[in-house]
């Protein structure tokens, strides 16, 4: 018995070792693991720093180069000419956008309006025609009604040894009990039938028809084509395409003279755009001679094929076509295809 009893304490004690080491077991896996996940936080850390260190050290390698470069005053006329059509990229870029997206807005909102009330229109249609079924539902139910209320009186009214007559009656008054519990089931049906239609939401908006979207980026295209044109002189849009991508260091506008009247030009063209009210009606005119000649790769699309934009006409309606070598889908002048739909 003792011995049994010492048996069974030394198998439970072993069994209470073996968990015990399975726990320190498993404890031990788990801070390995969180040991690998810190260690690789770290890694990434240092590497998050390094990478700052350099972007910090680029920029002040920048400045210290920007700041030489101002303190040579020939070079300091090319680089403020550099920036200035840097700016006036902005400045168009964000004009296309923006007339882009209230044009956008505009024929959201009127498309919308126009599925909202043909909702509407095929509404009451359908309502006209519940109300007319329920009104001709409603004359015969009560038609019905009467009848029935008829024949219960007749019945109650006959002497009882008329059995053969109260048996037709009933025969007539089952048959009429049953189209009337059906016609009230029918008029019933029509009621909530016009309760779901009255209650039924319009539609939410789909989008763009692919005309719609159409119209719209030949409208943007004509607008990114009207700015072209608009800062042609001097090459001025040419030369902004164009410090978009160099560096202000190898900026050469000519001599400082040169560089002066350059400058003072961008600004009076920038000036003028501001108060430019027609430019408007000329998109209007142009987007209508663009829908006339350009050409799409498949049916489905709505940005048009670029080789058809190849020139800009300073005239489009003119019988005689006085043309630009620019083609702005090509060249993304303006950040073209960030106003696209």
């Amino acid at each position: 018995m003792v011995a049994t009893l010492i048996r069974r304490g030394e198998h439970a004690g072993a069994e209470v070792g073996d968990e015990r080491l399975l726990r320190l077991y498993w404890n031990r896996a788990e801070v390995k693991k969180e040991l690998a996940r810190l260690r690789r936080e770290r890694h990434e850390l240092l590497e998050r720093v390094s990478d700052r260190e350099a972007d910090t050290q680029r920029v002040k390698e920048q400045l210290e180069s920007l700041e030489r470069l101002l303190a040579d005053r020939h070079a300091a006329a090319g680089a403020i000419v550099h920036f200035q059509l840097r700016h006036l990229w902005r400045t168009a870029s964000d004009k296309v956008r923006r007339f882009g997206g209230e044009l956008a807005e505009k024929q959201e909102r009127r498309e919308g309006e126009r599925l909202e009330a043909e909702f509407r229109r095929r509404q009451s249609l359908l309502i006209v025609d519940l109300d007319r079924q329920a009104r001709t539902a409603e004359t015969e139910l009560t038609d019905l009604e009467q009848r029935v209320e008829a024949l219960r009186r007749l019945q109650a009214g006959l002497p009882f040894w008329r059995v053969l007559r109260r048996r037709e009656l009933r025969h007539q008054l089952d048959g009429l009990e049953t189209r009337l519990a059906e016609q009230r089931g029918e008029h019933e049906s029509l009621r909530r039938q016009r309760q779901v239609l009255v209650e039924e939401p319009c539609p939410e908006f789909p989008g763009l028809s692919l005309e719609s979207r159409r119209l719209l980026n030949l409208a943007i295209i004509a607008m990114a084509q009207e700015l072209v044109l608009f800062f042609s002189a001097e090459d001025v849009a040419v030369r902004a395409r164009a410090a978009m991508t160099e560096d202000v260091r190898n900026a050469d506008y000519g001599a400082r003279e040169v560089c002066e009247r350059l400058s003072r030009h961008v600004d009076e063209r920038l000036a003028a755009l501001a108060d430019a009210g027609d430019i408007n009606a000329r998109v209007k005119r142009r987007t209508e001679f663009l829908r006339t000649s350009v050409e799409y790769r498949r049916e489905d699309e709505s940005v048009p094929l670029a080789q058809s934009l190849s020139e800009i006409p300073q005239r489009p309606l003119a019988s005689e076509k006085d043309c630009i070598a620019v083609n702005v889908l090509a060249d993304e002048y303006w950040d073209l295809y960030e106003a696209l739909h």
